[in-house]
């Protein structure tokens, strides 16, 4: 019902969960449990090669993870990215980005990864970067022997059956109540917990770490500006920044100075009080007459009312202007008819004289009865099938593919009618909803589509049969039963 759809924004997250190998009805005994969940993806390291495939936009790893992680991490892409671009060097530190976040690290399927390079079947949750390792254990206190330096407020993990966590509080050194500790120093815990000496510690959080990524320096913005101050005029700024451009003045002239008139590093210094906003003035240019006498207030309000308006300007949203757009025509299908999956020769024996479009995926049905359509592969790498008349495509490239008469699968998750325009304007015949939509939310999309295009869309609704819950291009059986 769509409630908890991954393809909706509201994963459940079922390849996080324990899962068991069968082989003949035997459990396959297996590194772990969690034999779908995946390791996060870690692509910081192959910037260079991303790049050469000369994409407009990434979206790089960091989804609900906490806010110094994707502040972490996209800093280290945009420094990345730099290096790369300019032919310089750079490390990424990963360690760093371990211990913000990981389940062990990837290049993915990019990168070719596979089996136990692109999973982690030991656990589905933040794992942290190695510690240490108990050495001691009494009704009271353990005792570990450290890899890694220690801070008081850092997050540890006890690895076990199961596994236990504890902050470091009160850290003792060799008796005596301390801070922080050095690797190789051993280090105990009050902790009365039952504890297998020898278990291996992992620190999971950084206090260090996440002080130091919460006082990031703040980002500033430049923006030009000009300042015209003329006697018998009104004080006049223009703020430039981008393609934005204001103007601002007041209605009260400026009078000829009496007494004192602002020198040029005055004029800097009350232009130069932005610290409390994103912005600062650069480069400033001042065309003020020698004599003319303009208030320090005046100018104080004057670049706090322009900047004030930059930031509502950047905030805005859009309008949007509603073009002219002649939308291509569809004849619309005013014929119900009726389309059969089937996997099997004996199936199609039993198909094949009723009057019904078949589809399948086997290959040797296909090229033995040149009428039938073709499932197109869930996963489908570098294959174009050349001179197919007749096919359901499961990804939006095959969908592009020069195919006579193709229709959209449910497997391409479409849930509005913009969607189902976008795959009619590949050259669909028709689209088949996604099986998440409700009845209302059907009703809904039918009346959206007829509101904007003017006409019925060319719906398919799968009415009967089972449906793949899961297709990965990860095989978990070649994973653990080839070794």
């Amino acid at each position: 019902n769509g409630n908890r759809s991954g393809n909706r924004g509201s994963c459940a997250q079922p390849c996080r969960l324990p899962y068991k190998l069968l082989q003949d009805g035997n459990q396959v005994v297996t590194p772990g449990e969690y034999l779908l969940s995946p390791k996060d993806l870690y692509t910081i390291d192959r910037v260079s090669a991303l790049l050469s495939l000369s994409a407009d936009c990434w979206k790089i790893e960091g989804r609900m993870k906490r806010p110094e992680y994707v502040a972490f991490i996209t800093k280290q892409y945009r420094q990345a990215i730099d290096a790369a671009s300019n032919h310089e060097a750079f490390t990424p530190n990963q360690k760093d980005a371990a211990l913000l976040f990981n389940r062990g690290f990837t290049s993915g399927h990019i990168f070719s990864s596979r089996g136990l390079d692109l999973m982690n079947p030991e656990r589905p949750n933040h794992q942290g970067i190695l510690l240490g390792h108990v050495v001691e254990k009494n009704s009271s206190q353990i005792t570990i022997l450290l890899q890694e330096s220690l801070h008081q407020g850092d997050g540890l993990r006890i690895l076990g059956q199961p596994d236990q966590g504890l902050v470091a509080n009160k850290i003792y050194l060799k008796g005596k109540l301390v801070n922080s500790a050095n690797s190789h120093e051993k280090v105990s815990f009050d902790y009365d917990l039952p504890v297998k000496v020898g278990s291996e510690v992992r620190l999971t959080s950084s206090s260090l770490q996440l002080t130091s990524l919460d006082k990031l320096p703040p980002r500033y913005e430049a923006v030009e500006l000009s300042v015209k101050a003329k006697v018998g005029m009104p004080l006049r700024m223009t703020a430039t920044y981008k393609s934005i451009v204001l103007v601002m003045s007041d209605s009260i002239k400026l009078e000829e100075a009496k007494n004192h008139v602002l020198t040029q590093q005055e004029w800097y210094d009350q232009l130069g009080k932005t610290k409390d906003t994103p912005y600062y003035f650069s480069p400033i240019k001042i065309d003020a007459e020698k004599n003319v006498f303009v208030p320090v207030s005046r100018i104080n309000d004057m670049r706090r009312r322009i900047l004030e308006r930059l930031q509502q300007r950047l905030i805005a949203k859009p309008e949007i202007t509603l073009l002219d757009y002649k939308f291509i025509e569809y004849k619309t299908i005013t014929t119900k008819s009726i389309h059969v999956s089937f996997q099997t020769a004996e199936q199609f024996e039993v198909l094949k004289d009723y009057k019904v479009t078949l589809f399948t995926s086997d290959p040797t049905l296909l090229v033995n009865n040149p009428e039938l359509g073709m499932e197109m592969p869930r996963v489908n790498e570098d294959q174009s099938f050349p001179n197919l008349k007749l096919a359901y495509v499961n990804e939006p490239g095959e969908a592009s593919l020069l195919i006579k008469r193709k229709y959209a699968s449910l497997y391409l998750n479409i849930t509005n009618q913009y969607a189902v325009r976008f795959f009619l304007d590949l050259g669909c015949t028709a689209v088949e909803l996604s099986s998440e939509l409700s009845d209302p939310e059907i009703g809904a999309l039918i009346q959206g589509y007829k509101d904007i295009y003017h006409c019925e869309p060319n719906l398919i609704y799968r009415i009967y049969g089972r449906k793949d819950l899961m297709v990965t291009k990860y095989c978990a059986p070649n994973t653990y039963l080839s070794k």
